[in-house]
């Protein structure tokens, strides 16, 4: 009997033992297989309608998705905000992942000089002598004012020429065919055209100027900063306004000339008076 009772105690805890473990080989197969139809995902930006070449992005032709990352491109952009405002570099299509080299900033130099131009501005070309722009020194991203000189007087000897300041700092766009600047290896260039960045009441004022004058250009230099520019340009009003208006110590003095010839008038009208008197008498 007793030999039976361990046999049947045996079975029985052989069969617990290999229900326990069949129940723990399921759980951790279920859980692996959780875990393998969950895999790690990551938010691109991708675009939500078609974007031709050129076309700023928005946040109204953009949008994010979530993608598996295994399946995510490494230049591929992450953050939307990094990119509403630039531009594309190539056309994109609906639902396509926005790519870093896909993707440039406004007026990044590329092959067309209207990419160049920010928005609400215009190009315009005016000719120039050699030594109107600087002797030929002049390059793209520079700053220029703009002289206008018109022959008033041709018939005169010498011949009455004007100068007057037309625009300030304006921005070059291109010298000639040239939309950047040109390297240290490469000689020295020649052109009779600069292309100027202005607003569209510029643009036509300089072309009508063109018409009756000639253009001189003067140099920005690049060291100064706006700052330093807008604190000249401030100090240069107040001196002006300085010279235009008389200081409370140049009235008094002018006062006090009024007074004392007013006073020597007084003396010379009462001695003319005395030596009537006298003459009567």
């Amino acid at each position: 009997m007793k030999a039976k009772k361990i046999l049947l105690l045996a079975l029985l805890s052989g069969i617990i033992t290999t229900g326990i473990f069949y129940l723990v080989v399921i759980q951790n197969s279920s859980a692996d297989s959780a875990q393998a139809e969950k895999p790690e995902m990551e938010t691109v930006v991708v675009a939500s309608t078609d974007i031709k070449q050129d076309e700023k992005l928005t946040e109204e032709n953009t949008t994010v998705k979530d993608m598996v990352k295994a399946d995510v491109h490494s230049d591929a952009v992450r953050n939307r905000e990094e990119i509403v405002g630039k531009y594309t570099a190539s056309a994109i299509k609906s639902d396509e992942v926005l790519l870093q080299h896909r993707i440039r900033e406004q007026g990044e130099t590329t092959e067309f000089l209207s990419r160049k131009i920010n928005e609400e501005m215009r190009g315009v070309s005016i000719n120039v002598k050699y030594d109107a722009s600087v002797s030929n020194l002049t390059v793209p991203e520079d700053y220029v004012d703009v002289y206008l000189n018109t022959v008033e007087k041709p018939d005169a000897t010498p011949i009455m020429v004007k100068t007057e300041l037309l625009f300030k700092k304006l921005r070059v766009l291109a010298v000639g065919e040239r939309i950047i600047e040109k390297g240290k290896t490469e000689g020295e260039e020649k052109y009779i055209t600069v292309t100027l960045e202005v607003t569209p009441e510029q643009a036509l004022e300089l072309i009508n100027s063109a018409q009756v004058g000639t253009f001189h250009l003067a140099l920005h230099s690049r060291l100064k900063s706006d700052e330093k520019t807008k604190k000249n340009d401030t100090d240069e009003e107040s001196a002006n306004a300085e010279t235009d208006q008389p200081n409370e110590h140049s009235k008094t003095s002018e006062d006090k000339k009024d007074s004392q010839a007013k006073e020597s008038a007084k003396k010379e009208n009462k001695k003319t008076d005395d030596n009537k008197n006298d003459d009567n008498k």
